[in-house]
Formats: structure tokens, C-alpha cells, sequence
């Protein structure tokens, strides 16, 4: 189960369910307090000391973080760790981004027993075309248990268990704030986080822009597509096979780019005029990886999980950190590259 969602969990989602099937649907974005309620965060951590079992001697310098309502063991940790509340971190996204009234989450919630709690807002979007809008987060992950540090940073992933939580993680922009005290007196430096990512984030909606503006020829299209695949392979396309190897590997990248292709008539890329644009080639390319490509199972299924979900859970991690999230930069770069 590598969403890590479990009983003692919650987690509320924004209009469409996630992948695993779990979680509150709300109709729209919601506030924090709306969170709080529907994905069960309404619980606070509470630290007791710790003591040797067979002597009753105390253990010095070290306390357990608990669970209040499940009595939970949520983790051990020095008795200077100060925690962060789900009420405060709520608190925290209010004040950072953009003022109480404004703010609404995409996704919040729990993993691990309530070892993990993170809240998804949503910060800017924009459309590349008309009806094709892109939208960037905020994300709050904080812990309970010692083994990170609260983070706030701005990602592209819509956070909905603990392979999104991980893949957003990874990110290198943002703040890492210490559970120590004063840690909530560092709201200043998270705005400052968030804001020099949207700058960074105002260069890729020009990038977009233009993209969805260039026009290319049938021809401009192929080319386009035989780069990447050859840049995404490391390899060259056999125009004329000289062996069975060569001709396998032609076929192979026609199948491809045959998708590629086809994928251009689908109506996510005709939406809002982007037809026959580089936008929509790099998307093309983009819903192949994300939904078209086949992707090796190499995790044993079991614990009642289908093949169906391994070949989910298998798409989902190839996605953001796999050999798909490759295939998707490397269009991209080649994309930039045409204006």
C-alpha cells in the first residue's frame, strides 16, 4: 500500500478523485478549516516522556510524540523538537499565502497514521490557450514522527498520497524550517519561497505562450517528434535497416511516433485553437507518457492489490520520477528549442 493512506487517515481531494480511490471528494477547492474537518485533522500531538520499562528510570533529553485522539505513537524525539499542529499549520498556509479569505487547497490530509500531514494551495494558474489552464501549488508537508523537517515549496504535482507527497518532495526550491522554536515566526521567509517561485513560474507561462502560438508545418511536426525520440533513446533512427536489430528498431520508433501523431487530433490538443502549435506536439508527446506508454510491473503484487493497481502505482511513480518524467523533459527542452 504505497500511498501510505490508512484507517486512522484522511484525506479530502478537489473535484476529481485520485488514482487510489480514496478520500473526501469536494466539488471545488476548499478552505483550510474545511481540511481540517473533512480530511480528520482535528487532532492534536501531544508529548509525553519517556522511561526504561524494566527500571522505570526516565529516559533524559527525549519524548514521544502522541496522537490525541488514537493514542498513536507517532514517533520519538528529542524534548526540543517543537511541534507543528494541524491547527497552526492551517494557520500558516492562511498567512503565507495570500491572506485568510483567499486561499483555497486543492488536496490536505494524512499519511502514515498521521506521521505525515500536508496541505496542497492553490497559488497561480494561467491559460496557455483559451480552456487550457495550468496550475501551480503551493505545498505545506510537515511530520510528526522527527523525520523531516516542515517544507514549503511550490510544485506542479497535485499531492494525493505518499508517491505524489514524495515526487513534490523532491523539488529543490522552497524552505526547510526546523521543529524548533520560533519556527512559525518564519512565515516571512516561506512567502519569500513561494514568491521567487512564481517568478520562475512567470518564465514558463511566457514559454507556454509562445509554444501555443508557434504554428508548425506536417512536416515541422514529424521532425519534431523524430528528435525526440532519437534524443529521448540516445540513438539514431535506421532511415535504411541493415539487420534485424536496425528494423526493429525502426518499426518500434514509427509505432511511436505513429502515436505521437495521432494524439494530435485528440481534442486535448485542438482545445482552445492550439492545433498544429508546438504546445500542442509537446502534449501529445506528454499524454503518451502519461497514459499511453506501456510501463513495466516490477513490484510483486499481493495484500490483496490487483495487477490493475501495480500497473497504476507503476505509471504514477514512472511518471514523475521515471523513465515517462524523461521522455516528458526531454520534449520539453526540444520544444523550447523551436522558438
Amino acid at each position: 500500500m504505497s500511498h501510505d493512506i490508512t484507517e486512522k487517515d484522511g484525506i479530502v481531494l478537489a473535484g476529481q478523485r485520485a488514482w487510489h480511490g480514496l478520500g473526501h471528494i469536494l466539488p471545488d477547492a476548499f478552505s483550510t478549516q474545511e481540511a481540517l474537518q473533512h480530511a480528520r485533522l482535528q487532532w492534536t500531538v501531544e508529548q509525553e516522556p519517556l522511561a526504561i520499562a524494566s527500571t522505570g528510570a526516565p529516559v533524559p533529553d527525549m519524548v514521544a510524540n502522541i496522537r490525541s485522539d488514537t493514542r498513536q505513537v507517532l514517533g520519538i524525539v528529542g524534548a526540543d523538537y517543537s511541534v507543528l499542529q494541524n491547527e497552526d499549520l492551517a494557520t500558516f498556509v492562511n498567512e503565507v499565502a495570500r491572506g485568510a479569505e483567499n486561499v483555497r487547497l486543492e488536496t490536505a490530509g494524512s499519511l502514515r497514521e498521521g506521521r505525515e500531514v500536508f496541505m496542497l494551495a492553490r497559488m497561480e494558474s494561467f491559460d496557455a490557450a483559451p480552456g487550457d489552464e495550468v496550475v501551480r501549488y503551493g505545498l505545506f508537508s510537515n511530520s510528526h514522527d522527527g523525520s523531516k523537517r516542515f517544507r514549503v515549496l511550490p510544485t506542479s504535482v497535485r499531492v494525493v498520497c505518499a508517491n505524489t507527497l514524495g515526487m513534490a518532495l523532491r523539488a529543490r526550491d522552497g524552505i526547510a524550517i526546523k521543529h524548533s522554536k520560533g519556527m512559525l515566526g518564519q512565515i516571512e521567509e516561506a512567502r519569500c519561497a513561494l514568491l521567487e517561485a512564481s517568478k520562475v513560474g512567470e518564465d514558463f507561462a511566457h514559454l507556454v505562450g509562445g509554444l501555443a502560438r508557434h504554428q508548425m508545418t506536417q512536416e515541422d511536426l514529424r521532425g519534431f517528434f523524430a528528435q525526440v525520440y532519437q534524443r529521448a533513446n540516445r540513438l539514431r533512427i535506421p532511415a535504411n535497416p541493415k539487420n534485424e536489430s536496425e528494423a526493429r528498431a525502426l518499426r518500434k520508433a514509427t509505432r511511436v511516433v505513429g502515436d505521437w501523431v495521432a494524439n494530435l487530433d485528440d481534442e486535448r490538443q485542438l482545445v482552445g485553437g492550439i492545433g498544429g502549435t508546438a504546445w500542442a506536439a509537446l502534449n501529445a508527446v506528454t499524454q503518451w507518457a502519461d497514459h499511453e506508454r506501456t510501463v513495466r510491473v516490477t513490484e510483486a503484487t499481493g495484500n490483496g492489490r490487483t495487477e490493475t493497481d501495480a500497473q497504476r502505482e507503476a505509471r504514477v511513480l514512472s511518471n514523475w520520477v521515471g523513465s515517462c518524467a524523461d521522455w516528458k523533459a526531454v520534449a520539453l527542452r526540444e520544444a523550447a528549442q523551436l522558438l
